[in-house]
């Protein structure tokens, strides 16, 4: 998946949650490469 197409999906999430009133945390910093390893991130 191209970066462009993350960037796309981001926005489009935040428009949804902005629709239904949801509540998106600023600047979320998500690493899917420690996914399932048991990291936790800060």
């Amino acid at each position: 998946m191209k970066r462009s197409e993350i960037n796309q999906l981001i926005l489009s999430a935040s428009k949804c949650f902005e629709i239904n009133g949801w509540a998106f945390p600023p600047n979320p910093q998500w690493d899917v490469t420690t996914f399932g390893l048991g990291e936790r991130l800060s």
